[in-house]
């Protein structure tokens, strides 16, 4: 739990702290303990450890329903927008 959670607040690449999200996804109610750098990651500017990291917030704080949107589709579109190669 340890090395997740300090993966998840500290590593320099984004992918690696999703990773170590994802792990803590997986491994349920005992994520518990990581709750604070899970929130610190839902509040992320990357938008993949922002969704995933809302979704794990609101699984382990038992809220979570299909309903509950967990992505900012519009945000998903302003990033596509600003990476997709012109033409497209």
């Amino acid at each position: 739990m340890a090395v997740l959670t300090d993966l998840l607040d500290h590593h320099p690449h984004p992918r690696v702290r999703l990773q170590a999200l994802n792990a803590l996804t997986f491994i349920g109610d005992k994520a518990r303990p990581a709750r604070a750098a899970i929130g610190r990651a839902a509040h992320s500017d990357d938008q993949y450890l922002n969704y995933a990291g809302r979704y794990l917030e609101l699984v382990l704080d038992r809220t979570y329903k299909p309903s509950t949107p967990t992505m900012d589709i519009q945000a998903t579109i302003r990033n596509a927008n600003r990476v997709a190669p012109s033409g497209l």
